[in-house]
């Protein structure tokens, strides 16, 4: 099972500058933000100094054709494609464009 992704902070009247729990180093100034395991999450949750929040995956779309072309457009390649080509063959354009 793959580690969920969290940002744990510590409250701004925490004393000290850090607090290391569960192997994690969470500072006053910028929190942790990456993986950690359920038995982490557990001991950190059960410190009480903690605010735990889980972090949601970040969904990426493609980029649709027009979008292809528009950044195309930008960064200045000139393809011999068009709207109407398939995405496949607009993205095997760029791809050669670049390569030259």
């Amino acid at each position: 099972m793959a580690d969920t992704n969290y940002k744990v902070t510590l409250p701004w009247n925490f004393p000290y500058e850090q607090r290391i729990r569960a192997g994690v180093t969470v500072t006053k100034a910028y929190g942790y933000e990456g993986p950690l395991t359920d038995e982490q999450v557990t001991e950190i949750t059960e410190d009480g100094q903690f605010v735990i929040e889980a972090i949601e995956e970040q969904v990426t779309k493609p980029l649709t054709k027009a979008e292809l072309l528009a950044q195309a457009e930008a960064d200045g390649l000139t393809l011999d494609v068009t709207i109407d080509n398939k995405r496949d063959e607009i993205v095997a354009a760029i791809e050669a464009a670049t390569q030259d």
